[in-house]
């Protein structure tokens, strides 16, 4: 809600003089003004002038509605953090019978930004406090206390839809009679009121209720709004689980789902999902629809639940997620934008284990070697949670600012040039020639061995434009150089070499070059412990591995062996970081849905299964589809014929949980 005018009482401050006082109201003006026009970054450094130059007085009027103004305009801009920050400040001055209309864009805000942020709790918080002042003043705006109950009901959907229902059912006069010109608005009643009896299992109710909307918003054509998408898209939803596979398609025909383009913006993001379990409530059944927007700086700037399985918070564990998803900004330039404002996803919670990182010691080593030759870390480090795109964003600025002061080889360069070049939110190539930079400066400042190895190690694993076998044949070949230099120079009988082997047998027995990996892997067991300690993980991953081909040879006296050795018990193997490799995953044009292909629909999948100890596929369940509900129980079917190399795992039934692949679908163009 955009907010017109200026300060009814005028700057009602004390300064020093009538001209100041002018001045004021004039800057005021201009950020106003600038507010109208849409120019919210003139807006909000406007109004921070002004404030800066009052009194800091929580309860003075004129500084809570120039506050309230500025949460706005940060609103306006997606800084919902800002905006919450002056918005609060705002209250206090506010809280009078005469603060009007200030008081009620104040706290609207204040609910629509934490929405923005997903607390729900906080949101409906305001929205409820808003409703109850309005419902005790008589003299209140039926259009108003209406629009105030429908972001209410917005935020009590997945907690309590019958709370919801109440609220929109109370709306609904005002909006079918007041607002009848504004068939949005009643569009987006009729859908919210659909989505409560979604979330209630009234299903024949939810779809009369989306029908409503489609007619309000215009029906069916092929020009639409972003409104038009997700009416349609909750329609397609309502069909979907009542089983009605052509109403589904139809209406995700007319939302313009599953056609991307040439190229699929979903491959290659940073896409990482909630975890099953009890930190999270989440359950492996648990699903949930979500929609968000991709900026063009590859961050997410919106994103709502619209459907979940059950009440509760579980809608809003996915939504988090994907708050947190980041893409690299030069695989959306060719994406229609209009595409990227409402992407929705079918998704599910992964049964995925944190396993120990096989470079865990080097980067112990490389980060006590950083602190030892006093690098700063400044604007290295990033709150937890943030995405890899807003990191990138803070990483690029501090590498600019840093190279400004040093140049671009001093060694406090290094760990921005490790982040940037290893983070999935920088493309291939880019990222290549940041870590080959790293390893100059690593080299030029006589890092250890253990250093320079994790920089060259992530520059291998970064093959621009190389997929599948391509891939690692190329990766391969960088490993089997690099163990050859550290050879040359006796610097291979260490942990980081150690690393390196492994590395390379496991590159050759995704190559089914099974020897040559044995071989490796036995010299990195034959290293005395004294180098290279039982509980390494390192030596554990080499046991696991050569268990598992001595197990497909059927010698399991040996293979039991291997894994005893490690003192790791069969529950803890799970947790080395062994990656299944895939004897035959292929799948072929018979696959494709066959009403997908009709309907002329693409899409993307990644599917989740355990391996069994004979490498066949065990329970694969879709985790995340785009569109939702049309390639899921198609990708299942057909991974269900996947095998993969056994992982031994000393009389387990299983012997890898929770792995994941992704899954393209396109047309032949």
């Amino acid at each position: 809600m955009i907010r017109a005018g200026i300060v009814a009482a005028g700057l009602m401050v004390c300064v020093s003089s009538n001209a100041v006082a002018a001045s004021l109201q004039e800057e005021f003006n201009a950020a106003q003004a600038a507010v109208e026009k849409g120019d919210f970054p003139k807006a909000v450094a406007g109004f921070e002038k002004v404030l800066a130059q009052l009194p800091d007085d929580p309860k003075n009027r004129t500084v809570a509605v120039i506050r309230s103004r500025l949460g706005s305009a940060r609103l306006a801009l997606f800084d919902y953090e800002g905006a919450i920050e002056v918005l609060e400040q705002a209250l206090p001055g506010l809280s009078d019978a005469s603060s009007g209309d200030d008081r009620q864009n104040t706290l609207y805000d204040l609910g629509k930004a934490r929405e923005a942020l997903l607390d729900y709790d906080a949101a409906r918080q305001a929205f409820t406090t808003l409703v109850s002042e309005l419902e005790a003043n008589n003299t209140a705006k039926p259009k108003d206390l209406a629009l105030y109950r429908i972001a209410l009901a917005r935020v009590s959907l997945f907690d309590d839809p019958d709370f919801a229902r109440r609220q929109l059912d109370l709306a609904l006069p005002v909006v079918e009679s007041a607002l009848d010109e504004k068939n949005d608005v009643r569009a987006e009643v009729y859908t919210l009121r659909g989505r409560a009896e979604l979330m209630a299992g009234k299903l024949p109710d939810a779809n009369s209720w989306f029908e409503k909307a489609l007619a309000a918003a215009g029906g069916l054509g092929t020009k639409v709004t972003l409104s038009d998408v997700r009416i349609r898209g909750d329609l397609a939803l309502a069909a979907q689980l009542v089983g009605n596979d052509y109403k589904v398609r139809k209406y995700l025909a007319y939302t313009g789902a599953g056609r991307m383009g040439q190229k699929n913006p979903l491959n290659g993001s940073d896409m990482p999902l909630p975890a099953c379990g009890d930190a999270t409530g989440l359950k492996p059944d648990d699903a949930a629809v979500i929609e968000f927007a991709i900026g063009d700086d590859g961050q997410v700037v919106f994103v709502q639940p619209i459907y979940a399985t059950r009440t509760g918070p579980m809608a809003l564990e996915f939504a988090r997620a994907v708050a947190r998803w980041s893409w690299m900004p030069e695989g959306l330039k060719d994406t229609s934008k209009f595409w990227r404002s409402s992407v929705r996803l079918e998704l599910r919670c992964t049964k995925q284990v944190e396993r120990a990182g096989s470079l865990s010691a080097l980067w112990t080593v490389y980060n006590d070697w950083l602190e030892a030759k006093s690098v700063p870390s400044d604007g290295v480090q990033v709150e937890d949670g943030t995405s890899a795109a807003k990191a990138v964003a803070q990483w690029r600025a501090v590498l600019a600012e840093r190279e400004a002061k040093v140049g671009k080889d001093d060694l406090s360069l290094l760990p921005l040039l490790v982040n940037l070049g290893s983070s999935p939110s920088v493309p291939g190539t880019e990222g290549k020639d940041l870590l080959s930079r790293a390893e100059a400066i690593a080299v030029a400042h006589d890092a250890p061995v253990e250093v320079r190895v994790v920089v060259k190690g992530l520059n291998i694993q970064k093959q621009p434009g190389l997929w599948g076998r391509h891939w690692t044949a190329a990766v391969k070949d960088g490993f089997a150089q690099l163990l050859a230099e550290l050879r040359e120079k006796n610097e291979a009988a260490n942990q980081a070499g150690a690393w390196v082997q492994t590395m390379l047998a496991t590159a050759l027995e995704r190559l089914r070059e099974f020897d040559a990996a044995e071989q490796h892997y036995r010299d990195v067991l034959a290293l005395p412990v004294s180098v290279l300690p039982t509980a390494d993980p390192v030596r554990q991953l080499a046991a696991v591995r050569l268990a598992s081909l001595k197990a497909a040879e059927k010698k399991f006296e040996e293979a039991d062996g291997l894994l005893q050795a490690t003192g790791l018990s069969p529950e803890q193997c799970e947790l080395v970081d062994v990656r299944p490799v895939a004897l035959n995953a292929r799948m072929t044009s018979s696959d494709f849905p066959r009403l997908a292909l009709s309907w002329g629909f693409e899409g993307w999948v990644k599917v989740s299964y355990d391996i069994d100890a004979e490498g066949r596929v065990v329970e694969p369940r879709t985790v995340i589809a785009y569109p939702p509900f049309i390639f899921g129980p198609s990708t299942e079917k057909a991974v269900s014929r996947f095998r993969y190399q056994p992982i031994y795992r000393a009389g387990e039934a299983i012997g890898c949980t929770g792995y994941e692949q992704g899954i393209n679908y396109r047309l032949g163009r």
